[in-house]
């Protein structure tokens, strides 16, 4: 005897979209997602500034002292990089009062919008005492 034929199976159903939640946006200068570099602050400042480090830590060293806290009583200026107010560095990470890797990136895009370089905003500093 032959066996019963069988039915065929069910098509799947066509799979669904689902959404995709839309993109964070970030600056382009200082993507959130990138890799934080770790170390002393000046370990973090060679990662981020690269070959401007040298000119980078020269204004770091006279506006902070590579505290990451200070804090210029006078101005308002607080962290490596004296950002005023200190809360520009807000969209750089919620931790921007405490993490100076979030405090150096801000600086970097700082320098890189204002002055081009690191090196021309020391070039700068050394003329102005300020940058």
């Amino acid at each position: 005897m032959d066996p019963e034929p069988t039915a065929p199976a069910p098509k799947p159903a066509p799979a669904r979209p689902t959404a995709t939640p839309a993109p964070t946006t970030t600056p382009a200068s200082h993507p959130t997602a990138a890799p934080r570099p770790a170390g002393t602050p000046q370990q973090i400042a060679a990662a981020v500034f690269g070959p401007q480090y040298e000119c980078a830590a020269q204004i770091i060293t006279r506006e902070s002292s590579w505290n990451p806290r200070a804090l210029n009583a006078g101005s308002g200026a607080y962290g490596l990089g004296q950002a005023l107010p200190a809360s520009k560095m807000a969209p750089f990470g919620t931790d921007w009062a405490t993490n100076p890797t979030t405090q150096l990136r801000w600086m970097h895009d700082y320098v890189q919008n204002r002055y081009g370089s690191a090196c021309n905003a020391w070039a700068w500093w050394q003329t102005h005492h300020w940058y």
